[in-house]
């Protein structure tokens, strides 16, 4: 049976999926701590079933790394195997209808995600409809919650892992750059970035690239040094199961 694994995605990256219908890969270094405190000291031997029915990337050491010729490092993958089903956590909120007469029904629960850019500011209130002030006497918002918090019942983004891989980093091509979700930018040779429909762009469209618009990314989310380490990551490949929720007739769920 196929299994149903959480993932969480930033706001920008679930927007790459759903509208845009850009984003088919991801990138993740999870798991791969141990090979990536010395990423240059390893390389990828193959795949192998692991005993729960899922994968495990083998790392052979490079020469003169290890005395035993048959030492391997095996990781396993946490994303699953091909045809197993990614449900995305997002960024989110949750509160509640209040009627005409101004009291919150408990039972009829709203639930709003960050992705669909309504960022209006809403006010708490208490079951009588009173706004709620904190202890300085400033009004209370409702926030928006971390995704890993997000519950499995309200993803509503399905996907299905079409492909895993593994590889370094900065090996990522042009072709899986765009399948990353991100924009063309030019890069000048002050390390400043430019997004492709910026009036400031140069004339040469090579330096226009998918490649350095996942590269500002991956700068955003893990800093500069994460991308001069040259990681070892995840290549993780998917199609678009839903976007309204879970897909009806599932097989019965496994694992996490």
């Amino acid at each position: 049976m196929r299994k149903q694994i959480p993932v969480l995605f930033s706001t920008p990256m679930v927007q790459a999926v759903y509208p845009r219908e850009a984003k088919t890969q991801t990138r993740r270094t999870s798991g791969l701590d141990r090979i990536n405190e010395n990423p240059d000291l390893w390389e990828f031997e193959r795949f192998e079933e692991n005993v729960k029915g899922g994968l495990n990337a083998v790392f052979r050491p490079k020469g003169g790394f290890s005395l035993d010729p048959d030492w391997r490092e095996s990781v396993p993958c946490r994303y699953g195997r091909k045809g197993d089903m990614l449900w995305v956590r997002e960024t989110w909120r949750k509160y509640y209808k209040v009627d005409e007469a101004g009291y919150t029904q408990l039972d009829e629960e709203i639930f709003d995600y960050a992705a669909d850019g309504d960022h209006i500011p809403l006010p708490m209130v208490d079951g009588d409809g009173f706004t709620m002030y904190d202890k300085k006497g400033n009004e209370r918002y409702i926030p928006w919650r971390p995704n890993i918090h997000m519950p499995k019942v309200r993803a509503r983004i399905w996907l299905e892992v079409t492909d895993i891989r593994v590889e370094r980093l900065q090996d990522i091509s042009e072709e899986d750059a765009k399948a990353e979700g991100v924009d063309r930018v030019y890069q000048d040779s002050d390390g400043n970035f430019w997004y492709e429909a910026s009036d400031f762009l140069r004339e040469d469209t090579e330096l226009r690239t998918y490649k350095d618009g996942f590269k500002q990314i991956w700068y955003m989310i893990n800093g500069k040094k994460s991308w001069t380490a040259n990681p070892w990551v995840w290549v993780v490949s998917f199609r678009v199961l839903s976007t309204t929720g879970k897909p009806a007739g599932l097989e019965k769920e496994v694992g996490a």
